[in-house]
């Protein structure tokens, strides 16, 4: 047995069936409900699916600080309603997880990982985003909200 790596866009022929199928952080595809398909033809019994939970890889407040808004990505609710439409009741726990802007040791670092995430800063940015990391030195050690992630499992429909 092995693991095996496949976009959901790849060709699957090659996929044996399997009794039970993790599909992690993985769900941001174009057709969800053709995913769930795949996920159904290939697995026997039990299928286990990790998704955002919440629609941001950051801390929606330093995007709008920063003047980055983006808009919520779909997340697991949108899975839950389409295994709901198949009769499907699935199972949901939560994993949380520090922000990937956590754990930085300068403000520096802090605005690395920001550049990394949004892209780069003009000078106002970078003077917004040091107002907001000394103002609460504990809140910047966490790097604002942290990501939480749905951990969805199934058992899948014979």
């Amino acid at each position: 047995m092995h693991p095996v790596l496949c976009a959901w866009e790849d060709d699957w022929s090659e996929v044996p069936i399997c009794d039970i199928l993790i599909a992690s952080r993985s769900g941001l595809v174009e057709d969800l409900d053709a995913a769930l398909e795949k996920i159904h033809r290939h697995t026997r019994l039990r299928a286990y699916m990790t998704q955002l939970a919440g629609g941001h890889f950051i801390d929606p407040t330093i995007a709008s600080l920063l003047g980055r808004e983006q808009p919520a990505l779909p997340d697991y609710i949108y899975t839950l309603n389409l295994l709901h439409r198949r009769g499907i009741h699935p199972h949901l726990d939560y994993i949380e997880i520090p922000s990937r802007l956590a754990g930085c040791a300068t403000f520096e670092e802090f605005v690395d990982r920001v550049v990394w995430s949004l892209g780069p800063l003009d000078d106002a940015q970078r003077d917004a985003l040091a107002v907001w990391y000394r103002a609460d030195p504990e809140r910047a050690r966490q790097g604002g909200a942290p990501m939480r992630w749905a951990f969805i499992g199934w058992t899948v429909p014979s």
